[in-house]
């Protein structure tokens, strides 16, 4: 399955220093690299981070604190198990999609979860 990422504000900053974020929604964790990658705040304050070049390829920058997401297509897939699924996310660290989250593939292998609520907010499925 395809879909496309609404385009949504988010502050974002870049580390001064390594910091381990973990997500408040499904407490999946990433060794956020000072100066190297991005941190993302959403509008509930929950953050989680990415590398600058991933960042720039999925948000467009608005000043030095604000960007918006670019509407990107991703491959997914949902789980409609009852039970959640752990594997290891694209940047090596575990991840759970729980039921009805999507997976999104990347290069044919799961790259990384996106949870039910959270994906039926920021994506559009064609």
């Amino acid at each position: 399955m395809k879909a496309i990422k609404k385009q949504i504000k988010r502050k974002f900053r870049i580390p001064l220093e390594d910091i381990l974020i973990k997500t408040s929604k499904d407490c999946t964790q990433r060794l956020t690299k000072a100066y190297e990658d991005v941190i993302i705040t959403e509008d509930d304050g929950s953050e989680y981070s990415m590398s600058k070049e991933t960042f720039h390829k999925k948000y467009d920058v608005i000043n030095s604190e604000e960007a918006v997401s670019k509407a990107n297509e991703i491959d997914f897939i949902l789980n409609t198990t009852d039970l959640p699924i752990i594997f290891t996310a694209s940047w090596g660290e575990e991840i759970t999609a729980y039921p009805n989250a999507a997976i999104v593939i990347e290069n044919g292998k799961f790259g990384y979860a996106i949870q039910e609520k959270e994906f039926a907010e920021t994506y559009e499925i064609k």
